[in-house]
């Protein structure tokens, strides 16, 4: 299917999403499933409640779980009188409250519920019911090529949104990874190889494979299990990414056991060995291991050990230190050593 429509990054995704807020403008984003269409809303919505100064929800609308009365309203018999009067949503947001609604696989919907939407996506309202300023309706679908549940969307509906195609982007995934703190042992793999970011292929029906959404889950397994043998690890990796890929990874956590042990980095800055010289790839490893520990306490003997690595890891280092926990952005020694190694920024 020609989509005739522009593709972006999940990054760019946030930001469209945010300029579409405040044009008040319903946006809609399809991909493939898994590769952060729903993040990027939530990503949004953080931003837009950072500018806003109040909070700004996301209400989680699965039109392919709703009747279409669900979505309308359901109407109900007054005791007086002889009109009926139609309740409002269950979903249906407070007035004056900032949200984004959004009406998740809108491809996947019955054509009836897809119907329904209309008013809400282009009217603001369900029947009398009205939405407030700052409350707009926005979308997600899967492709045509995902063998998901996809229905076409019929054409008025189409028009009531600006559509964008979404695909992941290794660094995009990156960043977001290192500020939401995720294992370095998985950051640095897709650091290593992007390419097993998003493993999907067209005409293969598997029931694993790598995406981000995958990549999340396995990382939550593993950060609660951290004594884990190598082959329950394995084992949960093929569960989540399917076997090329959970081999790769298993191999690439192996790697790092050659590795200083990042405390001991931290403990004794001035005389740990230096990696990343030969390898920049394992220089960034070892700072994303690094960046993970770093604390306040600890943030003059990481910026003492980032000295003597090569400029681009210890750039990594430090800079991934502050991404991960910002508040370390504010201590002395960040400030100095951003002044001195990256004054662009």
């Amino acid at each position: 299917m020609d989509y005739n429509i522009p593709t972006i990054g999940v990054a760019d995704a946030v930001q469209r999403i945010v300029e579409a807020y405040y044009a008040d403008a319903p946006i809609m984003l399809h991909g493939s499933p898994g590769i952060g269409k729903s993040q990027a809303f939530h990503q949004a919505a953080k931003r837009i409640a950072e500018i806003m100064g109040q909070p700004c929800d996301v209400i989680d609308l699965r039109l392919m779980m709703y009747d279409p009365v669900e979505v309308k309203g359901i109407q109900t018999i007054p005791t007086e009188g002889d009109q009926t009067r139609q309740l409002r949503p269950d979903y249906w947001p407070k007035p004056g409250t900032l949200c984004l609604i959004v009406c998740e696989e809108i491809v996947s919907a019955l054509p009836a519920t897809q119907a329904a939407a209309y008013q809400l996506v282009l009217d603001r309202a369900v029947g009398n019911h009205k939405l407030t300023k700052g409350q707009l309706p926005v979308g997600t679908g899967n492709l045509l090529s995902d063998r998901a549940v996809v229905n076409p969307i019929p054409t008025p509906l189409r028009d009531r949104f600006g559509h964008y195609r979404i695909e992941p982007k290794a660094s995009d995934w990156v960043d977001w990874a290192i500020s939401v703190n995720l294992l370095p042992e998985i950051t640095s793999f897709i650091h290593r190889q992007p390419h097993m970011l998003f493993t999907m292929e067209e005409g293969k029906d598997q029931l694993a494979f790598a995406t981000p959404r995958s990549y999340e889950k396995l990382a939550r397994v593993y950060a609660i299990q951290a004594d884990m043998d190598k082959k329950t690890r394995r084992q949960w990796a093929e569960a989540f990414l399917g076997k090329r890929v959970g081999i790769e990874l298993i191999a690439h956590m192996d790697l790092l056991k050659e590795l200083p042990d990042p405390l001991m980095v931290l403990r004794s800055p001035e005389s740990a060995p230096i990696v990343g010289k030969d390898n920049p790839g394992l220089g960034f490893a070892l700072a994303q291991s690094l960046a993970y520990y770093a604390a306040r306490e600890n943030m003059g003997a990481l910026v003492t050990y980032a000295r003597r690595c090569p400029p681009e890891t210890a750039i990594c280092m430090v800079k991934d230190a502050g991404r991960r926990k910002p508040a370390l952005k504010e201590t002395q020694q960040y400030i100095a050593f951003i002044a001195e190694f990256d004054p662009s920024n």
